[in-house]
């Protein structure tokens, strides 16, 4: 798909709860659209709706043909980086899997493409939130869900373009009264949900625009998975 300027980039992770999808939309400067949680049917809704858009999932779309996972999610863990683990079994399958597949169906339906090289204005692709961070920091950033796990996502973010709030503004906003007092200004820090949900919108906009700054693992036939590279 060749983007034009109404392409819009989305992202959609798993978070778990009663509403388990998180989801961000970015415009083509990336600048922030859409960043909301909910459920299946907003986010069918919301896809149903765009004209253009780059969707990348942040969960497993494919089952392997047998085994326990799939080619694609072998080279990930071949290479450090953390994976899924897809069983064959529907089953079996663990959450992600399971959205996962109810997502494809989704997709299938809306005639979104799975192909890199379509023409079609409506693309699906997969990412792996965690591995994307990873891959982009050579490193396995700190964990989503403390407050420096926040902080380094959303500075990798931010300095790969993306107009979003600077976190380093948060140490400028701590005092010795705030901090004695427990009060902490955290209101610009995306959560983790919206953190891996903006990284998936990331890997698409990259993919559509900046190929060359784009790692793909696996084959089309049994899954594959895109990875922002770090910058040079």
């Amino acid at each position: 798909m060749q983007p034009s300027t109404r392409c819009n980039y989305v992202g959609i992770a798993y978070c778990g709860g009663q509403k388990p999808l998180a989801v961000a939309c970015l415009d083509t400067r990336q600048k922030v659209q859409a960043l909301s949680i909910g459920r299946m049917k907003d986010v069918h809704a919301f896809c149903a709706g765009l004209g253009e858009a780059w969707v990348t999932c942040g969960l497993p779309l494919w089952r392997p043909a047998g085994g326990d996972q799939r080619p694609v999610e072998t080279e990930l863990l071949a290479r450090s980086l953390a994976s899924f683990q897809t069983a064959a079994e529907p089953q079996s399958h663990h959450p992600e899997g399971r959205f996962g597949e109810d997502l494809l169906k989704i997709f299938q339906e809306l005639d979104y493409s799975r192909d890199l090289e379509s023409d079609s204005p409506r693309v699906l692709v997969e990412s792996h939130p965690l591995a994307a961070y990873q891959n982009m920091l050579g490193l396995r950033p700190f964990d989503a869900h403390t407050l420096e796990g926040r902080l380094q996502r959303q500075l990798l973010l931010y300095e790969r373009s993306m107009p979003i709030p600077d976190p380093m503004d948060f140490f400028e906003e701590v005092t010795r009264h705030k901090m004695l007092h427990g009060i902490l200004p955290t209101g610009d820090i995306y959560s983790p949900a919206e953190l891996d949900a903006l990284v998936l919108a990331h890997t698409g906009w990259l993919a559509a625009n900046q190929p060359q700054n784009i790692l793909i693992l696996g084959e089309t036939s049994s899954g594959q998975i895109l990875l922002p590279q770090p910058l040079s």
